[in-house]
């Protein structure tokens, strides 16, 4: 059986892109290492040699490029008293620099995310918090959580000299992008909402990380009219946003023909009936005829359709058709109901529409003929184009349900229409912009439309929110307060008016922070803390059983979701067992080998071939030995200590 020492870091990608090419090219490693002049030959004239080529090059490139494959030591921890419904939601909220967090969920989610919809910072010169570190970006993670540096000057903003800068912002958005990729399917997609400021550059670099052919397009969105933004007088006034849609493989895009729906009052409004039995509608004049009140060579261009508003107009019978005799009008009212040929349509004040034709009075409503509402709106479905200016931006602080809260949202149809358009039923959905938590509100909504089961993955730095502002004073003290506060009052919401009560409105939250285990500090005056808490034990304080073993799935390859049971065996010591028996942990002190009977009892329940993981101080050597010996021959797959 293989041991294994676990040393908490992610996914070595380097070692993985490496091991691809050897996969595809084995003659060209020679000692262990990539001869690529081997590589050369075998890839002929499709090489790029020359000096001077086309490219995008900014200053920091290749740094933030190699930080990008760079492994993380940091991992998520639960945090339950946070969460809602966390035994049945599949659902993620990860606090956290989505840097850092998207090279943790390379073992586990990579190729598995079917959508990506990213709104990252403009390049405004303010409010520019991703400053990466890349020596050591959980520490410096951890200083911008708590908003001061090591000198304790703010790290909230960027001054108008900095945050211009394009380079800034090219270095945070490269790494940023290259792991995401990493993350999709192969049908998968991501959309990035920007505005003009970085446009052009954004382009360039996506170009770069997913390939110029896989551009779907660019999206212009309207996001309001005139006098909408703040602009200098002497320039248009701004109006528009842009999304940009790249396929990880165009070859594999699988794009839903979705339609716009365009809401507007009805033309001929009052030429339709609605037959409820049928659920259609039908032309006015087709009844009319239907009817034989008018003959099947009259048009509509030969009806005159007037439509007006009266308190006096009062029924004395409800037969079907009636004669003027019936009701009760002015004279200069009763002249216009007897034109010939001409239709009048009466709305009385409850809202009950009267028809009249030639002085007769037609009412419907002993068939299986309604009218349509008077205040009704047409639906016209039209194929979607790449200029979308029919999605309302004035009601996005509504929508939130969070009223003190103004800044950087997107409005909810929005992201309901990419999810659409993407087929994204039944899969997972990851937003590491997440702000507050629209895209979590579109998932969850559009769900109980169309009572598929699409999950969520929420990725938010804590961000501060100014002291001053309102919505500090209601309460929230930064951005990763108002994303799950959303959720929770959206999901509460749309399952009260909701038929499905299986609807997943809960998330799990999960928080960045440094690795589990102890790491060896070097420093000559804090050495000895280090050599005493190895010889004690190598696991952080404070860190328990849940922070391990989530620790330990990421670095598996297994999800966030993953059931763990917890089982209390007959020594007393507690076991947790993963998905069924794949894993095994148990993280008591003082084991011994007489544990390895139950340990096997408990592997034959779940007829599986499990990984076991100890915490390393917990066993003595003769232990470990005969431990490992009794359940390598009993059918585990591999023995981890901790």
């Amino acid at each position: 059986m293989e041991e294994v020492k676990y040393e908490g870091k992610s996914l070595n990608i380097v070692e993985e892109n490496k091991k691809r090419l050897k996969e595809i090219f084995p003659q060209i490693v020679t000692d262990g290492k990539i001869d690529f002049e081997e590589l050369k030959q075998l890839l002929g004239k499709d090489i790029e040699d020359k000096t001077e080529k086309y490219g995008f090059n900014w200053y920091g490139k290749s740094e933030a490029e190699k930080y990008a494959y760079e492994e993380s030591t940091g991992t998520l921890r639960p945090c339950k008293e946070e969460s809602k419904n966390w035994d049945e939601t599949e659902n993620l909220y990860i606090e956290g620099d989505n840097l850092e967090v998207l090279k943790i969920l390379q073992n586990s989610y990579r190729n598995k995310i079917k959508m990506i919809y990213i709104d990252p910072p403009y390049n405004t010169g303010k409010d520019f918090i991703y400053k990466d570190n890349f020596k050591d970006n959980l520490k410096n993670y951890q200083e911008i959580t708590n908003q001061v540096d090591e000198e304790g000057k703010s790290l909230s903003t960027n001054t108008e000299g900095t945050g211009r800068f394009h380079t800034n912002w090219l270095n945070m958005m490269y790494p940023r992008l290259i792991l995401a990729r990493k993350l999709l399917t192969d049908d998968g997609v991501i959309f990035i909402s920007i505005d003009d400021n970085e446009v052009s550059n954004l382009k360039k670099i996506c170009d770069e990380i997913f390939g110029e052919e896989n551009l779907v397009t660019i999206l212009t969105i309207k996001t309001g009219g005139p006098g909408g933004f703040k602009t200098k007088a002497n320039k248009p006034v701004k109006v528009k946003e842009f999304i940009l849609l790249y396929s990880k493989n165009i070859i594999h895009y699988n794009y839903i023909p979705a339609y716009v729906k365009k809401m507007g009052m009805w033309d001929t409004h009052f030429n339709s009936f609605y037959d409820h039995e049928n659920n259609k509608f039908y032309p006015l004049i087709d009844i009319l005829k239907e009817k034989d009140i008018i003959d099947n060579n009259t048009k509509l261009g030969d009806l005159s359709l007037t439509h007006k508003k009266f308190k006096e107009f009062y029924l004395t019978n409800t037969n079907n058709i009636f004669d003027t005799k019936y009701y009760k009008e002015s004279p200069e009212k009763t002249k216009s109901i007897n034109n010939k040929n001409k239709v009048i349509i009466y709305q009385r004040e409850d809202g009950r529409k009267l028809y009249f034709l030639n002085g007769r009075l037609m009412n419907f409503l002993e068939t299986s003929y309604k009218p349509v509402d008077s205040i009704g709106t047409k639906t016209i479905a039209t194929p979607l184009s790449d200029i979308w200016e029919d999605i309302p931006y004035n009601n996005i602080q509504n929508e939130s349900d969070i009223p003190t809260f103004k800044s950087g949202q997107k409005p909810l149809n929005l992201i309901k229409r990419m999810l659409i358009m993407t087929n994204t039923k039944n899969t997972i959905i990851l937003d590491f912009f997440s702000g507050s938590s629209t895209t979590a509100h579109a998932v969850i909504d559009l769900n109980n439309d169309d009572d598929e089961n699409r999950k969520f993955i929420m990725v938010q730095l804590p961000e501060q929110i100014d002291p001053k502002s309102e919505v500090y004073k209601a309460g929230y003290k930064n951005i990763t307060d108002i994303g799950k506060e959303r959720i929770r009052r959206a999901g509460d919401k749309i399952l009260s008016e909701s038929d499905n009560k299986d609807l997943d409105i809960g998330f799990k939250v999960f928080k960045l922070d440094s690795s589990n285990l102890i790491k060896w500090n070097d420093n000559p005056d804090e050495i000895h803390k280090t050599i005493e808490s190895y010889g004690k034990d190598n696991i952080v304080y404070g860190r328990n059983d849940y922070d391990l073993i989530f620790g330990f799935l990421l670095d598996e390859g297994l999800n966030l979701n993953s059931k763990i049971e917890k089982r209390v065996l007959g020594s007393g010591k507690t076991v947790y067992s993963v998905e069924n028996g794949i894993l095994f942990f148990c993280f008591d002190d003082e084991i011994m080998n007489d544990i390895s009977n139950e340990l096997i009892e408990l592997k034959n329940e779940f007829d599986t071939k499990p990984i076991i993981v100890f915490k390393d101080n917990s066993l003595t050597d003769s232990d470990k030995a005969n431990l490992k010996e009794n359940l390598s021959s009993n059918g585990f797959a591999k023995f981890v200590t901790i």
